[in-house]
């Protein structure tokens, strides 16, 4: 049960950090940084 918690928290932060670089990326694209 811990163990299970553990990989979502891993996966979470995997897919919160693909989301934030991809989100920067877009904002890149228009010049907008």
């Amino acid at each position: 049960m811990v163990r299970t918690r553990l990989s979502d928290v891993i996966t979470l932060s995997k897919l919160s950090q693909f989301h934030i670089f991809s989100f920067y990326n877009h904002l890149s694209q228009f010049n907008i940084i």
